[in-house]
């Protein structure tokens, strides 16, 4: 019989995040009644609920039309990894939760193995999104918070806030990030750095240190090109500025 080999969980951007975390496993267990236990490699000849654990170890409870994976199912892979969710001929596609032994989660869709559609992702240090996935990757338009301040009182004091699109797993495009400590970015981004055209607005507050309240122009990572800096007094100056080798910006429109 025709079957098709298992293929191993995706690998999933920011890899190197995702470290230090205990293996995350399914609580929910299959009633006897309904299982026929099977052994190594012989895959289910009619359509029904079973388990089968494969010569790598690997094991599969669920669903079987046709020899191959079709319908509700767990899957628990030997390094502590697992899915669990909908198959559709022996592959992952429909709707499921997948469990790394690093402790990122994944709740979403899935389509021919791979994360596709919409989804939730967390990772074990307390980053976190919600959005468009394509192909595997983070891409498309979603929002991705990154944990600053485990200490904050509110999620806006906590988390790094971004709201825009995303390639290949980078803040990519259009997009707007609000900052834990009360600064925010409205702009174009390139793999992941702030570049193009944007406006930047400074927290609002009673330090009077800080004399910018906005800037519209280039950025580079940071103020870098044509632009027009706004003071809070009201005075604005227009301009090149550039900020690379440690420069600052002035304080004054003079």
């Amino acid at each position: 019989m025709k079957t098709k080999k298992l293929l191993s969980l995706l690998v999933l951007p920011f890899v190197a995040t995702l470290i230090g975390c205990e293996s995350k496993t399914p609580s929910e267990t299959i009633p006897s009644e309904v299982v026929s236990v099977r052994q190594v490699n012989e895959v289910p000849t009619e359509d029904g609920y079973f388990e089968y654990v494969a010569p790598d170890g690997t094991e599969y409870m669920g669903e079987f039309v046709n020899g191959l994976y079709n319908g509700l199912g767990k899957i628990l892979y030997p390094d502590g990894c697992s899915y669990e969710g909908e198959f559709e001929d022996g592959v992952r596609s429909g709707t499921g939760t997948l469990y790394w032994n690093t402790g990122c989660i994944y709740i979403g869709e899935m389509k021919n193995d791979e994360m596709h559609g919409r989804g939730y992702m967390k990772w074990p240090m307390g980053d976190y999104y919600y959005g468009k996935f394509t192909h595997g990757q983070v891409e498309g338009f979603g929002t991705k918070y990154f944990l600053r301040d485990a200490t904050g009182d509110t999620i806006e004091s906590s988390y790094d806030i971004y709201v825009g699109n995303f390639v290949n797993g980078f803040m990519d495009g259009y997009g707007s990030m609000a900052y834990y400590f009360g600064g925010l970015y409205v702009g174009n981004w390139v793999a992941g750095v702030r570049k193009g055209y944007g406006k930047y607005y400074w927290e609002e507050n009673d330090d009077p240190q800080q004399v910018w309240s906005w800037y519209e122009g280039e950025f580079d990572d940071w103020i870098n090109g044509e632009g027009t800096l706004h003071f809070k007094d009201g005075s604005i100056l227009r301009g090149t500025f550039d900020t690379t080798g440690g420069k600052s910006l002035p304080t004054s429109a003079d």
